[in-house]
């Protein structure tokens, strides 16, 4: 789920949801949205998020395991 790896770099990042939206130029409420899956991010919005996190599209998007 997009939502929660989403939601799992920004907790490991220290932000809150305002933060993360302030750091990206998404809304708070799209920030909720898409943590709690309901929107899909596209491909513009990932990349907007995994430069606020600091960290690289692949990472925000790929599961591990």
């Amino acid at each position: 789920m997009a939502g929660a790896r989403i939601r799992g770099w920004r907790k490991a990042a220290g932000m809150t949801q305002a933060e993360l939206a302030l750091a990206s130029g998404l809304s708070r409420v799209a920030i909720s949205r898409l943590e709690g899956g309901r929107q899909s991010p596209n491909h513009a919005t990932i990349q907007m998020l995994a430069a606020a996190l600091r960290v690289s599209a692949g990472e925000l998007t790929t599961t591990t395991g």
